[in-house]
């Protein structure tokens, strides 16, 4: 199987390097540091074992060129979500094989529909990962866990035919994981996942260790958490759990335990699972470029409360300040170690509802 990484950082290294364990010929497309290294050493892989994968197999490129795309059976699309437009238009200008499968890896919801609309929906799969990595340099990963795995599901059921069950059972083949019958259902759950710590942790600079020792900001978590079950209740969306990832059981804690049962489970899940990896939204805000995935995450809860009625003050907020962060319309500095005017920000509706 001839297989495209597209966006080859973090997941999209590791996502290659299990297709190549797994006998898929794999091109790795990302930028000039990763094709640099990799002809120097081969893409290397640290697993939490202590054991290392190199693998030299894999090719390195910043581009896909049109032969590439011509004899290609899957794309895996590993880019960021803001970088989604992007990505198409590349594979676009480059002529991709109409019998190519798009698997669509992007954490929140909205870029399955977007690669549908340029692409078929026929010819796409929604994924996602639960599996914690970290790039060490361009060309080499370290894989924090091996308690998560992936989840694919098609984008359409109407449209699910004999063709895009072989086409899944073969993602899961070459990298592991789960299939599931609704790919929003997916999506959503791992958005729940997604948003635990992140944009108060980042908007904070404070490590989920500390940050959750205050009970304000974990009221914070609580009533943001909320927010964004109304909007899956709603729609009819009842959260699952993904491969090493309770999303159901913590939408479960959410809705039915007290809060301070609440607070173990975040405190014993959420900060032991993670390690020492730093929240995505952390180098959104480090080193602001005017990107980040919050629109995508926090910002889809917003957008889906309003059109359905529901009050999202929590991630109205959270969105907010992340967009001014990474546009520069605030500083850095201005919010770090300030709790305080965070809740300030999310209009202080840190209460149960």
């Amino acid at each position: 199987m001839r297989v495209i990484v597209l966006g080859a950082g973090a997941i999209g290294c590791w996502i290659g390097a299990n297709a190549v364990q797994n006998g898929a010929q794999v091109i790795l497309v990302g930028r000039a540091a990763l094709a640099q290294q990799m002809a120097v050493q081969g893409l290397v892989v640290d697993l939490p074992d202590g054991n290392q994968w190199v693998l030299r197999t894999p090719i390195a490129s910043t581009e896909i060129s049109a032969e590439v795309a011509e004899l290609a059976d899957a794309v895996f699309i590993c880019t960021k979500a803001h970088a989604l437009d992007q990505a198409i238009a590349q594979l676009q200008a480059a002529g991709l094989s109409k019998k190519a499968w798009l698997v669509c890896f992007q954490n929140g919801v909205g870029s399955e529909e977007r690669v549908a609309q340029a692409f078929g929906a026929q010819r796409v799969l929604a994924a996602t990962t639960t599996t914690p990595v970290t790039v060490a340099s361009p060309a080499h990963i370290r894989v924090e866990s091996l308690q998560g795995g992936v989840g694919v599901a098609s984008v359409d059921r109407a449209l699910w035919s004999k063709d895009m069950e072989q086409s899944a059972a073969a993602v899961r083949k070459l990298v592991g994981g789960e299939v599931y019958p609704n790919y929003e259902v997916m999506k959503w759950s791992k958005l729940l996942l997604n948003i635990v710590g992140n944009a108060s942790s980042a908007i904070l600079d404070l490590p989920l260790i500390e940050m959750y020792r205050d009970k304000r900001l974990l009221n914070l978590e609580f009533a943001m958490l909320r927010e964004a079950l109304a909007v899956m209740h709603k729609r009819n969306l009842v959260p699952i759990d993904l491969p090493g990832a309770s999303a159901a059981k913590l939408a479960k804690a959410v809705r039915q335990y007290p809060d301070w049962a609440l607070r173990l489970v975040l405190k014993s899940r959420f900060i032991k699972g993670r390690g020492n990896k730093k929240p995505s939204f952390y180098f959104d805000v480090a080193q602001p470029n005017g990107k980040t995935e919050i629109e995508y995450l926090n910002g889809q809860v917003v957008a889906w409360g309003q059109d359905l009625e529901i009050a999202t003050p929590v991630n109205t907020g959270l969105t907010r300040v992340m967009l001014d962060l990474v546009h520069g319309r605030e500083r850095a500095e201005d919010w770090r170690g300030q709790p305080e005017k965070l809740l300030a920000a999310c209009a202080g509706e840190v209460r149960r509802t």
